[in-house]
């Protein structure tokens, strides 16, 4: 069966290990409602979005997690979740998928909903502090981010540089298929691949009021209501180990067939690439494919 993980199963989390063995297809999003309910989320029957991650897993792992969520399919009366069927939608390629997914079938008083529908992206939020934000496009260029930040000033600037971490988004590669609202050449996106491949990025420790402004110049709200990226939690390999931190993954609305992005678009991640070191031969396999997408062997 396919399983959608939305909560502490979810790679970085702490019953993620429950999932060693499964096949994970790469983050997605349903129709739902995200709740606290204190060391864990509940998912309940609703219309906002629920971001999470699809798994393929085994008849066996499927009777454990069973077990572990309190659901028993012959007594769903007095099961603490229900096991039901959700359609996901994945970010890689807009695709939907069927898949199953635990609602939490109790009444309960803690009806806290986490309106980010993002369950590691509140984790990291809960004590009010700076945000780690992974950069893989355009804003690898200090240059480029400090323009974007400018209001906050050269010191708080100067403070962002010498906090940034080297790192890579591991099992995802860059792509360029973000579309633009006004048309034109693709911004970057990122797209799960799997095991083995790598988005070379960095994290900038960022206020929340820095981070706010961040989502404004990525549209995580469009004029029409619909996001252009949405910001989500996200394990990142920093140089000094594994991390969860905010990265802003593209809308499957606003999908598109990979295509090369202008210049000046272009010579910002470059610039970002020689900055921190990072290895250009993963965006040069991008540029690659997004010029000739009969090259990627998915397609």
């Amino acid at each position: 069966m396919r399983l959608f993980a939305y909560g502490t199963l979810l790679a970085g989390m702490r019953l993620n290990e429950m999932l060693a063995d499964a096949h994970c297809l790469g983050p997605a999003i349903i129709r739902g409602k995200l709740l606290d309910l204190g060391d864990y989320a509940g998912l309940v029957e609703g219309d906002a979005v629920v971001t999470g991650e699809i798994y393929e897993i085994a008849h066996p792992l499927r009777e454990r997690l069973d077990q572990v969520e309190g659901f028993r399919p012959d007594d769903p009366a007095s099961s603490l979740y229900l096991r039901k069927e959700v359609r996901a939608r994945r970010f890689a390629d807009g695709t939907t998928v069927d898949a199953e997914a635990y609602f939490f079938s109790r009444a309960t008083d803690r009806e806290h909903q986490i309106t980010c529908g993002d369950f590691r992206r509140y984790e990291t939020e809960k004590n009010g502090g700076k945000v780690w934000m992974i950069a893989y496009g355009s804003n690898l260029s200090t240059e480029r981010l400090a323009k974007r930040l400018k209001r906050f000033g050269p010191e708080r600037a100067a403070q962002r540089t010498a906090t940034v971490l080297p790192g890579s988004l591991e099992g995802f590669r860059l792509t360029f298929n973000k579309k633009r609202q006004e048309g034109g050449p693709p911004y970057a996106n990122i797209e799960f691949a799997g095991e083995g491949a790598r988005c070379p990025a960095v994290v900038w420790s960022l206020t929340p009021e820095e981070i706010v402004v961040i989502d404004e110049k990525e549209g995580t709200i469009g004029k029409n209501g619909s996001a252009h990226y949405y910001r989500i939690g996200m394990p990142f390999l920093a140089n000094d180990g594994l991390m969860v931190a905010h990265v802003y993954v593209a809308n499957p609305d606003w999908i598109q067939e990979p295509a090369l992005p202008s210049p000046e678009y272009l010579d910002h991640l470059r610039t970002g690439y020689r900055e921190h070191g990072l290895n250009p031969h993963h965006l040069e396999e991008a540029l690659v494919r997004a010029s000739s997408p009969l090259v990627d062997g998915s397609k």
